[in-house]
């Protein structure tokens, strides 16, 4: 018995090698795609910050607040998260980012987080989701293979899987955990 179901799994093997390693091919290259966006979210004032990039809105708003004081850019901060004004928000990140951090009156990531927070987790988990995905489907394919599971590959996606958790929850993420972006920002 053992050796008929051992010939079996070899002839399935070589049936379906061809197909296997396209699939594996194509969620190894989406896998590496991934890898090069995730870096444009690393957090949520780099996604607020491409907003609008070059508006003429956003150019006009940072004229017009170039000489504002603290009071004034902290009162503004406080009416672009309340009404999600954007490009009022991404102005105001790029104004305090020319100031010293003792001297921000407002936090810019508190800032980007209100506007495109919910957002920025949506992107994140979405990628965090696929480069998962890739791996569950590298494991397959090496599981099968092997007709034995790789149990450190194992291990990884299940962290990947608490790293995806605590993403949706708001928790911050590191890098050792799994390679997501950053959920927290600069000031």
């Amino acid at each position: 018995m053992n050796r008929a179901a051992s010939g079996r799994r070899g002839e399935l093997k070589r049936e379906t090698y061809d197909k296997r390693v396209a699939l594996l091919r194509e969620a190894v290259r989406l896998r590496d795609e991934l890898v090069a966006v995730r870096d444009h979210y690393k957090s949520p004032v780099q996604m607020l910050m491409r907003e609008n990039l070059g508006s003429e809105r956003r150019s006009r708003i940072l004229q017009q607040i170039a000489a504002s004081g603290p009071a004034e850019l902290a009162s503004l901060a406080e009416y672009a998260a309340a009404t999600k004004d954007m490009e009022l928000g991404a102005a105001l990140c790029s104004r305090v980012a020319d100031l010293m951090p003792n001297q921000r009156p407002f936090s810019s990531h508190d800032l980007a987080e209100a506007l495109v927070g919910g957002d920025h987790r949506k992107v994140v988990l979405s990628i965090m989701e696929a480069e998962r995905l890739a791996e569950e489907v590298a494991n397959d394919e090496a599981t099968f293979e092997r007709g034995a599971p790789d149990n450190l590959r194992v291990l990884k996606i299940a962290r990947m899987i608490q790293a995806e958790q605590a993403v949706a929850e708001g928790l911050p993420v590191s890098d050792d955990d799994q390679t997501a972006p950053d959920q927290q920002g600069e000031n």
